[in-house]
């Protein structure tokens, strides 16, 4: 049977072998001409069987929470003894003014869905529907996971989605994703070492706007559910200030907005001197993880919003909505402060 075709320079195509059953197969490639010449040559290929991985992904590598990055020092190093940037105090006027951006971490909407990849790997996806281009690295187009069937991306408009393939995450910007888990349409896909820096590769065009791994700093349900987090956090504001990325971010995109003094990369720490002992679950938890590791901006938003995994694993008592509010923290208290070096 055809499996697949190619009608355009450079006449590559990606063969999806769940289609086939485990064994040996020919492969036969056949090319034609105007003249009506055939040319062809043919491959043996064995399949092997592959049983789709369907358990939920780790909360983190090494069972310490400390996150899908625990080898990345910016993330799992506490601060200690940090210098408090000059614009700090420019920034929490804007912060305080803005009545802190409705302060919020992400539940069901404008996250990241995480899954494992079933093992088989697809031709990269075409462009978003209704759009024409899409975002390509230096290291050009790649294969992509399969999903598990019925896997859909985070809702929002980022339509954010992570495959963890062994010790890769791959990373999916507005993705669209079939019925038989092929994901069909993205507008970038992006790789991380999940042994690295949290950060995505360099060569490949960046799944937001930072540079930085949908999966770096994350906050999980079993994290919270366990009262402990030991990694620093991720963040978006309302607007982006124009000029570098700030390490470990690669990748800085200006937004207009109320934010005019932080760019992306930009770390943030709740004073550890800041009084916590009143707060309730799972407040008590994400402040201490701020004053402890800080949080890093991640990406522009309509608020203030912590990252959160897209689960259906967090707690009813959270309620139903896309987000959590997290305004008892004491926001007031946050400081701007100088980040890792690379």
């Amino acid at each position: 049977k055809l499996l697949t075709n190619s009608t355009t320079s450079p006449y590559a195509s990606a063969i999806d072998t769940t289609s086939l059953t485990a064994g040996s197969h020919a492969i036969e490639a056949r090319a034609y001409d105007p003249a009506g010449n055939i040319g062809t040559t043919q491959v043996t290929v064995t399949v092997a069987a592959v049983t789709a991985n369907t358990t939920p992904p780790p909360t983190s590598t090494n069972g310490l929470n400390k996150g899908f990055f625990p080898y990345s020092s910016a993330f799992t190093a506490p601060v200690t003894n940090p210098i408090v940037r000059s614009d700090s105090v420019a920034f929490m006027q804007q912060f305080v003014a803005g009545n802190f951006w409705n302060p919020n971490m992400t539940m069901r909407a404008y996250g990241v869905s995480l899954v494992y990849g079933t093992g088989a790997f697809t031709a990269y996806p075409a462009p978003p529907p209704g759009e024409s281009n899409q975002y390509i690295g230096s290291a050009g187009k790649m294969l992509v996971p399969k999903v598990p069937a019925g896997t859909q991306p985070a809702g929002g408009t980022d339509g954010h989605l992570a495959v963890i393939v062994g010790t890769t995450v791959y990373e999916i910007y507005k993705a669209t994703i079939s019925a038989d888990g092929t994901i069909t349409n993205a507008k970038a896909v992006a790789r991380a070492n999940l042994n690295g820096n949290g950060q995505t590769n360099t060569t490949d065009a960046p799944s937001n706007a930072a540079g930085l791994s949908l999966l770096a700093g994350i906050i999980t349900p079993q994290e919270l559910a366990s009262k402990h987090i030991d990694h620093a956090l991720a963040f978006s504001v309302p607007g982006i200030k124009s000029g570098l990325a700030i390490f470990p971010a690669w990748s800085n995109v200006y937004v207009s907005g109320p934010n005019t003094v932080l760019a992306e990369g930009s770390k943030i720490q709740l004073n550890p001197n800041a009084d916590i002992s009143g707060l309730a679950e799972p407040y008590k938890t994400i402040a201490q993880a701020l004053k402890t590791y800080g949080a890093y901006l991640r990406d522009n938003g309509g608020t203030f919003s912590i990252y959160g995994l897209t689960s259906n694993e967090w707690p009813a008592s959270y309620g139903s909505g896309a987000s959590l509010g997290i305004g008892s923290i004491p926001w007031s208290q946050v400081r701007v402060i100088q980040g890792p070096t690379q």
